[in-house]
């Protein structure tokens, strides 16, 4: 099955480490099948989700729930 991906922009570019820990939780949440997190590009998050389960929003949500600014550039 091929699942649909988000590419997010973070205002806040994130650390290496930082950054894997936040893809390692998002990849924890019900609904969403991979993220990536690339150090040499720490202002982008890749998501890949099941829409049937979580909508874009939903995957949004989940970076920004501590108050992160952040939003989707390509779907």
């Amino acid at each position: 099955m091929t699942y649909p991906d988000l590419l997010i922009h973070l205002s806040t570019g994130l650390g290496g480490e930082a950054g894997q820990q936040l893809a390692e939780w998002i990849k924890t949440k019900k609904g969403v099948v991979e993220a990536r997190f690339n150090p040499r590009k720490e202002h982008l998050l890749q998501v890949w989700y099941d829409p049937q389960v979580v909508p874009a929003e939903g995957v949004l949500d989940l970076v920004t729930n501590d108050g992160r600014e952040a939003k989707v550039v390509a779907l």
